[in-house]
């Protein structure tokens, strides 16, 4: 069985187990469930943590050599957002001929109900996460957005914003250091 290498967590995998993205020759970026159409590929773990690992690395335009457009990377999270439930789906019926239910059933059956106590913790960290984005300036926060949930890089950002590199990466650890302070 033919190994391929994850580009969003790096581990080497059957082919079959996992998803591959292909760039077409007219330079299209389509997922092939097939694994054998023609083009260069680039393949990840039916996960959405690796997708995400991926988006963040950019690993898929370092592995096809293109830009990816924003509105194909949606398109690609959907298809692995379904991938990644019907995966967890097929989890849960795969049972032994006694009724046993293998594999991460047991965690995904187990999870358990959240107690008042967590609820509380949780809520008080929201909003002490909140009292602390206050404090930052709008540049701080847009920055933060950008690097940690837009996945873009510092030279990215750079460029977007018609400024220095060094600036955006000294305005990201000021404002991380800003908000650690508040949960210390």
């Amino acid at each position: 069985m033919p190994l391929r290498q994850c580009i969003g967590c790096g581990e080497m995998k059957s082919k079959k187990e996992m998803i591959r993205v292909l760039k077409t020759a007219d330079d299209t970026i389509e997922i092939d469930a097939t694994g054998r159409r023609n083009g260069r590929g680039a393949y990840l773990c039916p996960s959405m943590d690796c997708w995400k690992k991926a988006v963040k690395s950019k690993g898929l335009e370092r592995s096809l050599k293109m830009a990816i457009p924003k509105e194909v990377y949606e398109a690609l999270a959907d298809t692995f957002r379904k991938e990644a439930h019907a995966e967890q789906m097929r989890d849960l019926r795969h049972t032994t001929s006694d009724g046993y239910t293998e594999g991460e059933t047991e965690d995904l059956m187990a999870v358990p109900e959240e107690t008042l106590e967590d609820k509380v913790i949780r809520q008080m960290d929201m909003e002490i996460l909140q009292k602390a984005m206050q404090t930052l300036t709008e540049v701080q926060k847009e920055r933060l957005h950008l690097y940690f949930f837009e996945g873009m890089t510092t030279r990215e950002i750079a460029e977007k914003q018609h400024t220095n590199q060094n600036a955006v990466w000294k305005t990201i650890q000021g404002a991380v250091k800003k908000l650690k302070i508040f949960f210390d």
